[in-house]
């Protein structure tokens, strides 16, 4: 829920600016001066409407509007704080200043290129959804292999079980363009990816509620390299590509515990580090010419093994009150054999299992992302 509101958060900033620039723009406006006496100011643009006022030569006025030859103008408030619309004929004022603010039409065909320094700063954050691979596997393995236990017992179980498969993402991506169409670019960018399942279980007739939870989580840092391709439709309106290779910088945990001694409380860290790549389109909206909003989706492939790193099992010796530690070191390893998959530690590959791999964490998968360009 909080990396969806952050999503909808920026999301909506952006469109407030954007709308508030827009609005903000004025159509025309014409700073004028009486050229000769006595002049009359209509109620309407027609010269046989009444009079509202008549100004002296030198009377400075400003028009937002203008009707044919007519100019609409406000004159006051005067002493009185009585203020005085109406509409003076073009033959009757000279332009001091006109269309000081021109309205700008975003729909036109972009007329030049912002070059500046030919830098740009994106900064963007949304949701992203991941395969998972055998870490979400062996989390749902954790999972129930801890229910099963609690169900020999003979306990009323609620299953409050998640997948591990989404969190957000916060990229800054700097671009280097070589001309309005192509650049290069280099990135940074943070990932964070936490699910929690339950589980609540009681004895038939008792008011005292156990419960479990499994907490894994992933954080990832990935180094992107990727080259950018902007397409405008016009002036408001740009399509962006972009594709690449990112390292990514990665950490694993996952922690066990409970409130019933029976269950082991078990935790997990690992590093890794690999390879991936990511491509993605996105709409670039300029409500102003150094500056962009934007709404992208990106599709990435990235599988990445080889963790490093250490269980800590506690088990309950003489509950409640001796523990034994349990310290496993060495190669993160997916397993699959007797009951659910597991994860597990080990200097070497172990035997024994149907199936036996270094556990895999699969982020390949999708990613929406909202947020702002600035040219340099």
């Amino acid at each position: 829920m909080r990396k969806i509101t952050v999503f909808m958060t920026v999301l909506g900033l952006g469109l407030f600016l954007l709308s508030s620039y827009s609005w903000s723009q004025k159509s025309s406006e014409w700073e004028l001066e009486v050229n000769k006496d006595n002049t009359d100011v209509h109620l309407v643009p027609d010269p046989e409407s009444t009079v509202v006022i008549n100004l002296p030569k030198g009377f400075v006025l400003t028009s937002y509007e203008k009707t044919n030859e007519w100019f609409r103008v406000v004159i006051g408030p005067d002493e009185d704080g009585i203020v005085t619309i109406g509409y003076i004929q073009s033959q009757d004022v000279d332009v001091i200043r006109k269309k000081i603010v021109e309205e700008l039409n975003y729909w036109e065909e972009e007329t030049e290129f912002f070059e500046g320094m030919g830098l740009s700063l994106k900064l963007t954050v949304g949701p992203t959804y991941f395969n998972g691979g055998d870490i979400k596997k062996g989390d749902r393995g954790l999972y129930d292999s801890a229910s099963a236990l609690v169900s020999s017992y003979g306990f009323i179980m609620d299953r409050r079980f998640k997948n591990f498969d989404s969190g957000f993402e916060v990229l800054a991506d700097v671009v280097y363009n070589f001309n309005p169409k192509l650049g290069v670019g280099i990135g940074f960018g943070y990932i964070h990816l936490t699910q929690q399942s339950r589980l609540f279980f009681h004895e038939t007739g008792a008011y005292d509620e156990n419960q479990l939870a499994t907490c894994p989580r992933v954080t990832a840092y990935p180094i992107r390299l990727g080259a950018f391709y902007n397409l405008p439709l016009n002036r408001l309106i740009h399509i962006n590509l972009d594709g690449g290779a990112s390292f990514y910088i990665t950490h694993y945990s996952n922690r066990l515990y409970s409130t019933w001694y029976p269950l082991d409380v078990v935790n997990h860290n690992a590093n890794a580090v690999g390879l991936g790549f990511h491509g993605g389109v996105g709409i670039e909206i300029n409500f102003m010419p150094r500056a962009a909003f934007i709404l992208e989706g990106r599709g990435r492939y990235a599988k990445i093994s080889g963790f490093k790193g250490e269980s800590n099992t506690k088990k309950a010796v003489l509950p409640p009150l001796l523990f034994d530690d349990i310290k496993e070191e060495g190669i993160l390893y997916y397993l699959e054999g007797e009951g659910p998959p597991q994860l597990a530690f080990f200097e070497q590959q172990p035997s024994g299992y149907s199936t036996v791999r270094k556990a895999v964490l699969d982020l390949s998968g999708f990613i929406f992302q909202t947020g702002f360009k600035i040219k340099f």
